[in-house]
């Protein structure tokens, strides 16, 4: 089922970067994303370079250190949106499952046997982990294990559920000072994430069921990134839900 939305893609228009985010957590389904995976750079069929596929997960620590002999040249992507366990336990449902320490542990031992970089996702959300502080620590973890990663910041889009629970997006000012922090003080390479589709709640974060808005409707809950609109814009990626 995997490798059939490839396909299907394939027919449209060809796609050259293969991105496991999204509705679910690609690592408790391994066995189906590595035998998809060797299906799309099987050089018989699609043959897409390992490189251009990124794995993205919440942190299974185990299946992160198997990846990295499963699929040796394939991206990691951890959705870490935290600086610390405390913080995390708060946003992340899985934050107990997972520690901070044992993730970044998991990390490093991924990189030393790939010599990959490691992307990291941050959702930054307005005074709960945008702060200076949080600038700093984080850098501090990711520098003091010896972590050559890039910190992907993307700005917290509003949801019903969400905005509920008092979450709301964190000041320009700030997100560009978290940056500024984390390249000038530490030396780590931050992207901050465009904003698409928030017009029509597909931006990143977005893509979930409002049963009062629209009771009808069919639509995935999608609690990681890559809505629908940057994928039309850009029509070159394919963000792969199973």
């Amino acid at each position: 089922e995997i490798f059939e939305q490839l396909v299907h893609a394939m027919r449209i228009e060809k796609i050259r970067n293969v991105v496991f985010m999204g509705m679910g957590e690609p690592l408790n389904n391994y066995k189906s994303v590595v035998s998809s995976i060797m299906l799309m750079v099987d050089h018989r069929l699609f043959g897409l370079s390992p490189s251009r596929i990124t794995v993205s997960t919440v942190g299974v620590t185990s299946r992160i250190k198997a990846m990295a002999s499963d699929l040796p040249g394939v991206n990691l992507a951890l959705s870490l949106h935290a600086p610390n366990q405390e913080i995390r336990l708060e946003i992340v449902p899985t934050g107990k499952a997972y520690p901070v320490e044992k993730l970044i542990a998991a990390c490093r031992s991924w990189q030393n046997e790939t010599g990959k970089l490691i992307f990291f996702e941050y959702v930054v959300l307005g005074g709960i982990n945008d702060h200076e502080s949080h600038a700093r620590e984080l850098g501090d973890l990711l520098t003091r294990n010896g972590i050559n990663g890039i910190v992907n910041l993307i700005p917290w889009n509003p949801t019903v559920a969400g905005t509920m629970e008092g979450y709301k997006a964190p000041d320009n000012g700030r997100l560009l000072g978290f940056q500024r922090l984390l390249r000038e003080e530490h030396g780590i390479r931050c992207t901050i994430r465009r904003e698409l589709g928030q017009d029509i709640n597909s931006a990143c974060g977005q893509l979930v069921i409002n049963s009062e808005q629209q009771a009808k409707s069919s639509c995935g809950a999608d609690s990681s990134c890559g809505g629908g609109a940057e994928r039309k814009k850009v029509g070159l990626g394919l963000l792969l839900d199973w």
